[in-house]
């Protein structure tokens, strides 16, 4: 049971309950795999590149891994 449900009138009930669809881990995956293909490329601004689109994918990811597990 979560909030709504626990915070229900007498003879209230919940119609619809949304759930969150699987595209919102496209820009962190997408961000991931560039990121991991700047880091292990030969040149320096390339790698340093990688480290920052990992850093970002990483974020994004843990931003949407808390909204999903509230």
């Amino acid at each position: 049971m979560g909030y709504i449900e626990n915070n229900l009138s007498t003879n209230e009930v919940v119609i619809y309950k949304a759930k969150l669809h699987f595209f919102l881990f496209v820009q962190p995956a997408i961000l991931l795999l560039l990121g991991y293909w700047f880091y292990i490329s030969v040149n320096d601004v390339a790698h340093y590149l990688g480290l920052t689109l990992l850093f970002l994918g990483l974020v994004s990811l843990i931003q949407r891994l808390l909204v999903i597990l509230g």
